[in-house]
């Protein structure tokens, strides 16, 4: 979430104008696709490959356009969307990740008549003091202060009108849209799977209780984890659409990262964040089952001593037991460079369609990338240039080797989760060694310390 970026929503947009808005911008969009397919019959090699380039440039910018205007459960899904790099084309998803930036927030009228009905009351009457300014703006819902009649101070968190109601219509419209894109090389069954889960995370985030329930549930998993800071739960001015939680003081995250600043000290402190960050994620992954699932940096604060506060627990992800062992026992042959090991585990999650062995070469240069941070040296995080390799690695083997691979909905969501973070350590500039934490959590050696 944006902190204090608001442009007033005064009028929710109706579910007709949404359909509308949807429709138009996926007619533009098939048009492009069609307008460039037939004129890639007359290129050579190339210059088809310029195109194709300049049209999903092109596609992404406009889709980002239209879900950046409607808010809601597209603009969510854009944000998710953008996050997925073995999901969609990186120039589409490059466009969607601008999405960050669209905080529209509501006027106060709004945020009014949304607790009245909520709750029953006017805010005045239901609290000692409320902010008319918002503190936070996302894509369902913002982020008011407050201090409650006992002078606690607290955050109250609104949710956009009419956004459920919105929610299962502009998915399928979505969903329509990017098979006509022609940008989504997966079977029909398997999109509608990913879109599944995505629409039973949004709907989870609009279900404020259930947020509040897990707001509960993370905080006594990390009780007994000092680097952890997790609000609690208002029960009498919460309920399915406003959720009020105590204050949690602590100092922005992307404010750190955006600080180009940098002192000895302040590495120190880089550092520790990093690494509480990654503890605490590798905890709920491989200990809980569960995890914390937008790893924006809005959605995080830290404190001088280094220990993380964690808001917005609307979107969570739970992991069968049998998907986190193997998710291990990839790991494990990738460390261990066993190329048909790692195939055949990855047939047999499903996440390969062919049981036919891809060339050594292929999985070399991936294991590469995703072991360079564990080494027994220091990572410098902040010089890394991993993203680069990967997305140059992509755009190379993507439509070769796309039609051997299948994207599951557990695996986007932890890609999403890793290369969420991976880009956190990188902007904080961490210099870590991460091996002994890596042994820890996914090869279960004996803990030491990092």
């Amino acid at each position: 979430m944006k902190k204090n970026d608001a442009r007033p929503l005064k009028q929710p947009v109706t579910s007709s104008k949404r359909l509308f808005k949807l429709a138009g911008a996926s007619a533009s969009i098939a048009s492009k696709w069609v307008k460039s397919s037939a004129s890639n019959m007359f290129r050579d090699h190339e210059a088809k490959e310029l195109a194709r380039k300049q049209m999903y440039l092109e596609i992404g910018k406009e889709l980002a356009e239209a879900l950046g205007e409607m808010k809601g459960a597209v603009m969510k899904v854009g944000q998710i969307l953008s996050q997925m790099k073995d999901f969609l084309p990186e120039e589409v998803s490059q466009a969607l990740g601008a999405l960050r930036e669209h905080s529209v927030s509501m006027d106060f009228e709004t945020v009014k008549i949304q607790i009245q009905k909520s709750l029953g009351a006017d805010p005045s009457a239901l609290f000692q003091a409320f902010e008319t300014t918002p503190y936070r703006a996302a894509s369902l819902g913002q982020v008011h202060r407050a201090r409650l009649k006992n002078g606690q101070e607290v955050v109250v968190k609104v949710q956009y009108p009419g956004v459920r109601e919105a929610c299962q219509s502009d998915l399928k419209q979505l969903r329509r849209m990017l098979r006509l894109m022609g940008v989504v090389n997966i079977e029909k069954h398997r999109l509608d799977a990913i879109f599944d889960k995505i629409h039973q995370l949004i709907l989870g985030e609009l279900d404020f209780r259930r947020e509040a329930e897990q707001l509960v549930r993370f905080g006594q998993f990390h009780e007994g984890h000092e680097y952890v800071v997790i609000p609690k739960v208002i029960d009498a001015l919460s309920c399915d659409e406003v959720l009020t939680m105590t204050f949690e003081p602590g100092h922005s995250l992307i404010d750190l990262q955006e600080n180009v600043a940098h002192t000895e000290e302040n590495q120190a402190l880089r550092n520790t964040i990093a690494r509480n960050l990654y503890q605490l994620f590798a905890e709920e992954i491989l200990h809980f089952n569960a995890t914390h699932l937008d790893p924006h940096a809005g959605n995080f604060a830290y404190r001088e001593d280094g220990k993380i506060v964690m808001y917005d627990f609307g979107a969570v992800a739970e992991f069968e037991p049998e998907v986190i062992e193997a998710f291990k026992s990839i790991l494990d042959a990738a460390f261990k460079e066993d190329y048909e090991l790692l195939d055949n585990k990855l047939v047999q999650r499903g996440l390969k369609r062919t049981s036919t062995m891809l060339e050594k070469e292929f999985y070399q240069g991936w294991v590469d990338i995703v072991k360079a941070p564990f080494g027994d040296e220091l990572f410098d995080f902040g010089q890394s240039n991993l993203h680069v390799r990967s997305i140059n690695k992509l755009k190379a083997e993507w439509r070769i080797h796309i039609s051997h691979f299948a994207p599951m909905p557990d695996s986007i969501l932890l890609d999403r989760l890793i290369i969420g973070h991976y880009w956190n350590l990188v902007r904080l500039g961490a210099n870590l060694n991460l091996k002994p934490l890596l042994d820890t959590y996914v090869f279960d050696v004996e803990k030491q310390s990092v």
